[in-house]
């Protein structure tokens, strides 16, 4: 509809009898392409006027393909095979409202979900998103089902620094779960609010090789709608990417902290809150020594049977060195380090875990599929020497 382009003129200072600006003009143009609606968006000013006092603006836009369809396959040693379906509509009613169907199935996910993308809100000026969904989701020791909503308020393509607030209410009901406090397997419902930070100077998303990414985020679970869990979750992160040694190097990492709130029960700090919120590592994004969310500390966050119940706090730190091979083929070697506990209390030095390993990759525009192999350097006596991991995109 052509209030649509009205509106985002309106929004960049584009409007008659104000001051002619080239710097408006991109701004709008940029604005218009956003969309992704047109595939050739053009302000000019209008031909034969250059001598007038007043001069009109000329809008030429091209449309582009308003619906899409989504297809993915794909493999990897958590997931094992991954199929992916969507059908989109990025101009619905004509004003420019995307809406989406999308579900993703494997051996160890069901996700289907409805969205809604309203590129920008009248007023504040920002992008919001709207999704509904329910998830089945099969984790090393348990598996959980959760239903639910979440509402997003920022521009997340905004570089270098964004920042969105987020909005969600979920069911989870936890499956089996490991044994660890009396409300393990009743189902939780959790109403919390999450305002995130970031800062992007990446030189590539996909395949950085200079520059730093940081998040941080605070999670704050209230009593809301019959919500009954109650609890405070920071998360922060940093890497750093660099060329080095006629390769590229990167350092990262990664914090976080999980306070329950209102009255204490007296059972582990872990066991005040629903499982599906705690931490876990191990995995070939976190802790490459070890299997699928296998690392922890018996006692605390690994039970009596040897099974992760995760914990309140985490600390990860991750390096890795990659060096070209041939064509699109590269090698690296990397140390991880860090584990899960109980609680930010009982985060002790002496806890961490220390694994290294090596790993060839191959490039595809959307990232390296990477074989990777990761030895515990500080292995016990009843655990296995490492873990392979076979996977897709950067690790941290």
């Amino acid at each position: 509809r052509e209030s649509v382009v009205s509106r985002t003129l309106r929004r960049t200072g584009i409007v008659e009898g104000e001051p002619y600006s080239r710097a408006r003009m991109l701004d709008a143009q940029q604005q218009l392409y956003e969309l992704a609606l047109f595939r050739r968006v053009e302000l000019l000013p209008m031909p034969g006027q250059e001598r007038h006092v007043d001069r009109g603006i000329v809008v030429a836009l091209e449309e582009g393909m308003h619906k899409s369809y989504l297809v993915g396959v794909g493999w990897n040693e958590t997931d094992r095979a991954r199929v992916t379906l969507g059908w989109y509509h990025l101009n619905l009613f004509g004003g420019a409202h995307a809406f989406s169907i999308e579900t993703q199935l494997s051996s160890v996910e069901q996700r289907y979900q409805i969205g809604i993308r309203e590129p920008r809100l009248p007023r504040i000026d920002l992008p919001a998103y709207f999704v509904v969904y329910q998830t089945y989701e099969e984790f090393a020791t348990y598996a959980q089902r959760r239903r639910g909503l979440w509402i997003d308020v920022g521009d997340r393509n905004k570089l270098p620094f964004r920042s969105w607030w987020r909005y969600e209410y979920q069911l989870v009901q936890p499956d089996n779960p490991p044994p660890l406090g009396e409300q393990e397997e009743q189902e939780a419902r959790i109403s919390s609010l999450t305002p995130t930070l970031e800062w992007d100077y990446r030189d590539n998303p996909l395949t950085p090789s200079r520059g730093t990414y940081s998040q941080v985020s605070l999670e704050y679970a209230f009593p809301l709608f019959q919500a009954d869990a109650e609890f405070l979750k920071l998360q922060a992160r940093t890497t750093l990417y660099g060329e080095i040694a006629n390769g590229r190097g990167a350092v990262g990492v990664r914090l976080g902290a999980i306070e329950p709130l209102g009255s204490d029960t007296g059972e582990p700090a872990n066991a005040q809150v629903p499982i599906a919120t705690r931490f876990f590592a191990g995995s070939a994004s976190t802790h490459r020594a070890f299997a699928w969310d296998s690392l922890g500390i018996p006692g605390q966050t690994i039970n009596d049977d040897g099974e992760a119940v995760g914990g309140n706090a985490l600390v990860l730190i991750n390096a890795e060195y990659v060096r070209k091979l041939s064509g699109l083929f590269s090698a690296h070697l990397f140390v991880d380090a860090g584990n899960v506990w109980e609680s930010p209390a009982k985060v002790r030095a002496s806890d961490i875990r220390w694994g290294a390993g090596l790993g060839v990759s191959y490039d595809t525009p959307a990232g390296p599929i990477r074989l990777e192999y990761g030895w515990k350097l500080d292995r016990e006596s009843d655990e296995s020497s490492g873990q392979l991991w076979l996977s897709f995109g950067i690790p941290f």
